[in-house]
């Protein structure tokens, strides 16, 4: 029969465990998404354009049809903020639950 003390720490470690597994999960699907958009890139990078088509670069920004183009950069570099934020609040409370009491 085990003691209380011993369940205790079986509980621990198996709640740890799980948590590693989730963080693996999470990791997974994360480096997926990533490889999805480099891929995704990459596709529309080297597609072959038609001589003479339009294409944009980094001065046709500058035009006043851009204001789509500069609103999603300016949203999309805030989710990443956001993103790394939350990523790194939760790194800490972590940290923190795992320190002895």
């Amino acid at each position: 029969m085990r003691t209380e003390k011993q369940f205790l720490c079986g509980v621990h470690e198996r709640a740890a465990a799980l948590r590693r597994a989730r963080e693996r999960r999470m990791t997974a699907a994360w480096s997926a998404l990533c490889v999805a958009l480099t891929v995704l890139l990459a596709w529309e990078t080297l597609t072959p354009r038609a001589p003479g088509a339009m294409t944009l670069t980094g001065a046709s920004l500058l035009g006043a049809s851009a204001g789509g183009y500069v609103l999603v950069a300016v949203l999309a570099f805030m989710a990443g903020v956001a993103v790394t934020a939350l990523l790194k609040r939760r790194e800490q409370t972590q940290k923190t639950e795992e320190e002895p009491e």
